[in-house]
Formats: structure tokens, C-alpha cells, sequence
């Protein structure tokens, strides 16, 4: 039971990790283009045209 429990909960985490970096990413490629980031998506940006 301990090795399911363990097994979920460092999967959560690196998912998490996963989609903080993913969005870290976008967030720095949108200010890299002139972008607004909007938290959720790149608005006006020159690099996603």
C-alpha cells in the first residue's frame, strides 16, 4: 500500500513539475516575441506569427 501511495504521489509531483516548466517556457518565449501573457496564453506576440 506504502509503495502505491509513494508511487502516486511522486508522479503528481512530477507532473507538476512538468507543467510548471512547460509554462515557464511559453512565458519566457511570449516576452522573448513582445508578447502579453496572460497566464494562460501569448497575446501579440512577433515569434508565435
Amino acid at each position: 500500500m506504502f509503495r502505491l501511495l509513494r508511487l502516486t504521489i511522486i508522479l503528481g509531483i512530477g507532473i507538476a513539475i512538468g507543467i510548471w516548466f512547460e509554462r515557464s517556457l511559453m512565458r519566457a518565449e511570449c516576452k522573448a516575441g513582445e508578447g502579453q501573457w496572460t497566464g494562460t496564453i501569448c497575446l501579440n506576440s512577433e515569434l508565435l506569427q
